[in-house]
């Protein structure tokens, strides 16, 4: 569940089609949409990007681990090291990249299987 203060630690799985927020625990982050109903708000249109950043300034972690899954840095990416300054740390290896490019990778193989 989204908190409001600061935490410990975010994970960030990115690639360029889209983003998962995880906590301290691996649970999933759920990002709200809430600010596209807002009143004058109806004209404008959100990225998965901006509800993300609007997740993680809620959320205030004091590390951000940010998991590049297609091991691409990003407009986005350098924002958010800008934004978090100290706290950003990038992976491309470990356990969770591991799990998130294998399953995006099955994925794609699926969708490619399921055309032919």
């Amino acid at each position: 569940m989204l908190r409001l203060h600061g935490c410990n630690v975010v994970h960030l799985i990115y690639s360029s089609d889209k983003s998962i927020l995880l906590d301290e625990l691996k649970n999933i982050i759920i990002t709200t949409d809430n600010i596209s109903k807002a009143k004058y708000l109806s004209d404008i249109s959100f990225s998965s990007n901006d509800y993300t950043l609007n997740s993680l300034l809620s959320l205030l972690p004091k590390k951000l681990y940010i998991h590049l899954i297609d091991n691409n840095i990003d407009e986005f990416i350098n924002t958010l090291k800008l934004v978090f300054d100290k706290k950003v740390e990038l992976c491309t290896d470990c356990d969770i990249c591991t799990l998130y490019k294998n399953l995006e990778h099955n994925l794609k193989h699926s969708k490619q299987n399921t055309k032919k």
